[in-house]
């Protein structure tokens, strides 16, 4: 009977070293495979200093026949000076005509204007609008 329970016993050993040594072929395998796939599938890209969260990339609509004119200007770094926790960004400097938000800057952030318009807005480096009204042009505290 002890012969009998030494073979089962090693049988048993050898059919899990087999399984195992399988399993870990094919996790190397798929490993591999997967290695191989997530590059092509993932790219990454620097987000820009103004850290808009609602967005990724420059505006592509362009607007036309404009209310305001811009005036540009060297690109300055402005603080959001906002009593509440965030400020609208909008797809124009005109919140009647352009009410689109395409984001919200917290209160302290950092926003890149490089352009000011006629009617008292910023444009962002991105190509956006924030209002001149909860900007300035030292850190908030």
């Amino acid at each position: 009977m002890k012969k009998f329970l030494t073979i089962m016993l090693a049988v048993c050993m050898l059919a899990s070293f087999a399984a195992c040594s399988k399993k870990s072929s094919s996790t190397t395998t798929t490993t591999t495979e997967s290695e191989t796939t997530a590059p092509s599938t993932s790219a990454t890209t620097s987000a820009p200093t103004t850290s808009l969260s609602a967005f990724s990339g420059p505006d592509t609509n362009t607007v036309e026949n404009p209310t305001w004119t811009e005036t540009e200007m060297e690109a300055t770094t402005m603080y959001v000076n906002t009593a509440d926790d965030y400020l609208n960004v909008r797809r124009g400097p005109d919140p009647n005509v352009y009410t689109d938000i395409v984001s919200k800057l917290p209160r302290g952030a950092a926003v890149t204007v490089v352009a000011t318009t006629s009617n008292g807005w910023y444009k962002t480096s991105d190509g956006y609008y924030v209002t001149g009204s909860y900007l300035s042009s030292s850190p908030v505290t």
